[in-house]
């Protein structure tokens, strides 16, 4: 009688279990644990996907192997989870040590950086193919520039800095909007440093590291849209096409600070994303529900389809933003700042009248120019695998930077 008791638990137990893994899914979950009935995080659908799986199949070997609930001692229970987390710590010492190797020795354009959050490789000189873009021969110089002229020049210095677009790492060496700068005004000497992902912040900091050497005449600075988004801890953290998911520096009440941009966070976020295991898991699901993401930016459910001029949240990346503005003219003087957009998708007039405000010159046109190549049949970026200018889209927004420039040397 005792043992058809366990039986008949046992398989209850385990068909609860089954239950529990099939319907408490992803979807169900989203309108119980959050206000607006989404999942944000790739970590907790990762975390939601792992207890499916342990109570799909821990139910199912319940259920099939009758007496087994009855027959597991606490101690060897026990046992098993000290030996389980003692692997999982062995897992991420041993992850820390080979990122910490494979950053410092592998070919990758990007490393961590404690200042910056990730920089620019130094010295590189590679070749490789590029879908949309064909051979491509990249080259920084010393400190990660792409071009680093002469700092004793008698030409006019002009310091290009920007993020992915001044990278330009689709683009081959002297085919980017600022070689076109260079090849076309004998009396400009350039040093363009460019970061991909980079936000206004990170670009300050690359200026304060190398003013003082360069001593420029002149500031170039490369604007785009996923600033504002990138300048803003919380817009990154809620955002599915702008989050690097990297740490990177912000500026927060008046200081720097370095955060990990975590998306819908809550307390087991806080805690899991401290490991280099979860980050990975974390990074390797955006990647895995990137169609998801992009259904979500299609539908307007992304936080950039959200915001307008009188959005808290834009308000205070706006804010940030004047800040950061603030602190790169305290530390130039009087050396005159030239910005410009790659694009105008949205708040693009917001940009330019903070450049008015802050007297820094504003260089209109250039997405406008690309675009009218691109309705003429000209092919200026990679699509459909990257939306970055090819070296015909540099050399069109080239020829409009350099028309304004030639009014001020």
């Amino acid at each position: 009688m005792k043992n058809n008791f366990r039986i008949k638990f046992s398989r209850s137990f385990g068909l609860i279990l089954l239950i529990i893994g099939l319907v408490l899914n992803q979807y169900v979950l989203q309108g119980i644990f959050t206000d607006d009935n989404e999942i944000h995080s790739s970590i907790h659908v990762a975390i939601i996907w792992i207890f499916d799986s342990i109570c799909i199949i821990v139910g199912a070997i319940i259920i099939f192997k009758k007496g087994i609930l009855f027959s597991i001692k606490i101690k060897d229970f026990v046992f098993t989870i000290i030996i389980f987390f003692i692997f999982l710590f062995i897992l991420e010492i041993g992850m820390r040590i080979f990122f910490q190797f494979k950053y410092s020795y592998n070919q990758d354009q990007m490393d961590y950086e404690d200042k910056l959050g990730w920089q620019t490789k130094p010295n590189k000189s590679v070749k490789y193919h590029i879908n949309g873009y064909g051979e491509i021969t990249y080259t920084t110089t010393e400190n990660g520039f792409r071009v680093y002229g002469d700092p004793r020049t008698s030409k006019t210095k002009i310091f290009v800095l920007g993020d992915s677009f001044t990278h330009a790492n689709s683009v081959s060496d002297d085919s980017t909007y600022y070689d076109y700068l260079e090849n076309n005004n004998d009396d400009i000497e350039i040093f363009s440093y460019g970061g991909g992902g980079y936000g206004s912040l990170q670009e300050y900091l690359v200026l304060d590291m190398f003013f003082d050497d360069i001593k420029p005449d002149i500031i170039l600075w490369q604007f785009s849209t996923n600033d504002w988004i990138n300048n803003d801890h919380t817009l990154e953290s809620l955002s599915y096409s702008n989050n690097n998911k990297m740490t990177r520096p912000y500026l927060i009440d008046g200081k720097i600070e370095y955060k990990y941009p975590k998306v819908k966070g809550g307390i087991i976020y806080d805690m899991l994303s401290s490991f280099f295991i979860f980050r990975m898991i974390d990074i390797r699901f955006s990647i895995l529900i990137a169609k998801q993401r992009e259904a979500r930016l299609a539908r307007g459910e992304s936080i950039e389809s959200s915001l307008h001029i009188g959005h808290p949240l834009f308000i205070n990346a706006f804010n940030t933003t004047s800040k950061i503005f603030d602190m790169i003219k305290n530390r130039i003087g009087d050396v005159p700042i030239v910005l410009f957009s790659v694009d105008n998708n949205f708040f693009y007039d917001s940009i330019r009248e903070l450049c008015i405000e802050k007297n820094i010159k504003f260089i209109d046109g250039v997405p406008e120019k690309i675009k009218e190549a691109s309705k003429d049949g000209i092919r200026i970026n990679g699509l459909p695998y990257d939306s970055h200018w090819n070296a015909k889209g540099h050399e069109i927004a080239g020829k409009v930077i350099l028309k304004f420039l030639n009014t001020l040397l």
